[in-house]
């Protein structure tokens, strides 16, 4: 986790530098504010750790007790948080930090504190949209998107190849195949053959021939309902092991909402970057829940 934490600096401090100068290191070249700033990857796997980490950065907020090291931990937390929102066009991203925060606040915080903080981050959200260009931008471009998919399937057409649009289509076409074939499933590895049957177009065999943009989907289509069920039980076997320690309980929960919401619009144990990211941190977290303290000692107690 200490390696983690120094990583994840290192690319937050990376990426401001991006700003005004060209890193040999960094994926994007953009210079001046706004924009992408990518620095290693792609902007879905850096906007995932960089929710992880500025969740991290709260949930150590909470324990330290320098104020010097309080103080580095809000500017982290205040950084990261812009680096996500303003220097990346990762609407993965926006996704994963909001429902990240917003289950860290609601299993650290008492039901009223809750609904206060999860109302100002509310309208720091609402803010962040209004004056973020690069956030406005890919949200106009997600609804422009999935109102031309929508149009063009009921009429039949042949769908354009857009981002938001590839993923509303592979996810029609992907459900088609688990009607299919609900039970088994098509087998490991299918997805490409049957996904490339559905759609024989090259542009959309190309973009599809790998994995639906959806982990629930996936593991659907391929494993059936054994699979998909398999899935649920990995997720919840997080959640009691997450629900049984109250030191890491926010943070673990936080953790997996953020697993969740990237599993919905992503394949989160198919894509590299993703599933090492995913898998060391969920047994990191499992084993720091299950076998650590489970309350707090207090300093000054002997031992």
């Amino acid at each position: 986790m200490q390696g983690f934490f120094i990583g994840m600096v290192f690319i937050l401090l990376s990426t401001y530098l991006s700003i005004w100068f060209h890193l040999p290191w960094s994926s994007n070249k953009n210079l001046g504010w706004g924009g992408d700033h990518t620095v290693f990857g792609n902007y879905i796997t850096q906007n995932i750790m960089m929710s992880f980490f500025t969740l991290l950065c709260i949930h150590q907020l909470s324990k330290e007790k320098s104020f010097f090291t309080n103080f580095l931990l809000i500017i982290a937390i205040i950084s990261s948080a812009i680096s996500t929102l303003y220097l990346s066009s990762g609407r993965t991203g926006y996704l994963t930090l909001f429902l990240g925060i917003a289950a860290y606040i609601v299993f650290r915080l008492p039901t009223k504190l809750s609904i206060i903080s999860l109302s100002l981050v509310f309208i720091v959200g609402l803010f962040s949209f209004n004056t973020s260009k690069v956030l406005q931008t890919r949200y106009q471009q997600a609804k422009e998107e999935t109102t031309l998919i929508f149009k063009q399937a009921n009429t039949g057409e042949t769908p354009a190849l857009t981002s938001i649009g590839a993923r509303w289509y592979m996810w029609m076409k992907s459900i088609e195949l688990i009607q299919e074939k609900p039970l088994t499933g098509w087998g490991l590895g299918s997805h490409g053959v049957k996904w490339c049957e559905k759609a024989p177009e090259p542009e959309w065999c190309a973009v599809g021939d790998t994995t639906p943009h959806n982990q629930f989907i996936f593991f659907f289509t391929e494993m059936g309902v054994l699979g998909f069920f398999w899935f649920l039980t990995l997720l919840a076997t997080l959640i009691w092991a997450a629900w049984s320690n109250k030191i890491y309980r926010p943070l673990f929960m936080g953790f997996i909402a953020i697993f969740i919401g990237d599993s919905l619009v992503n394949a989160s144990l198919w894509n590299a970057r993703e599933y090492n990211f995913f898998i060391i941190m969920l047994c990191w977290l499992y084993c720091s829940a299950k076998f650590s303290a489970k309350t707090i000692i207090p300093t000054n107690a002997k031992s």
